[in-house]
């Protein structure tokens, strides 16, 4: 597993803990199996709204911050595919 890999998939390890959630307990709110969310932190690309997903069932919130010619903006990732505030 490349170095950035391993990194990636301990921070979502990471997040779930400090939830104090299970690999179980995740995967049902997430409404998928144990193998289904272990795959998940071992995969090198993941869409955004599938990180957003994992982030909001352990209970915790994240943004995207990029940054151009020194101004920074922030996206709610909670807000990925929402019109309003509300899903679509």
């Amino acid at each position: 597993m490349r170095e950035m890999d391993r990194i990636y998939a301990i921070n979502l390890t990471m997040a779930r803990k400090a939830a104090q959630l299970t690999q179980e307990d995740l995967a049902a709110r997430l409404v998928k199996g144990k193998a289904a969310l272990s795959k998940l932190g071992r995969r090198k690309d993941l869409l955004l709204s599938m990180l957003a997903s994992y982030i909001h069932a352990a209970g915790a919130e994240a943004q995207l911050v990029v940054t151009v010619d020194g101004k920074k903006l922030r996206y709610d990732l909670a807000q990925l595919g929402t019109v309003d505030g509300r899903r679509r």
